[in-house]
């Protein structure tokens, strides 16, 4: 499972992602998590973190399908 969260979500708090990532962690799953310090809701605060992000979700889903 890939979780994604920002540190400054004014939406939902991080510790959310946080909790559901040491949940699964704890329950034996394998767990790839970012959290980006500078993003807010969207989760990227410029094109570099989006471009990032996006790069990050297809090495995911390569690993996961290739």
């Amino acid at each position: 499972m890939l979780i994604t969260t920002s540190t400054r979500d004014d939406r939902v708090h991080p510790g959310h992602a946080r909790k559901m990532t040491a949940a699964l962690e704890e329950a034996g799953h394998p767990v790839w998590y970012y959290e980006n310090i500078e993003g807010g809701h969207a989760g990227a605060a410029d094109n570099a973190q989006t471009a990032f992000k996006s790069a990050l979700s297809y090495s995911f889903l390569h690993h996961m399908l290739g």
